[in-house]
């Protein structure tokens, strides 16, 4: 499945975006703390917290 996504930090501002086709995304690079997900694909879009550890 092929969907675009955005990690967005607690101020709204998009910290990361790509598009992928699989079923996982790296976050290695990301600091500490709480973002927002969004995924998106061609028929469904859907929003989640993150929280790194």
């Amino acid at each position: 499945m092929r969907f675009q996504w955005f990690i967005f930090n607690v101020n709204g501002r998009i910290i990361n975006s790509t598009a992928v086709s699989g079923n996982s995304i790296n976050v290695s690079a990301l600091i500490k703390g709480h973002y927002l997900i969004k995924l998106f694909t061609k028929n469904k879009a859907v929003s989640q917290k993150l929280i790194k550890n």
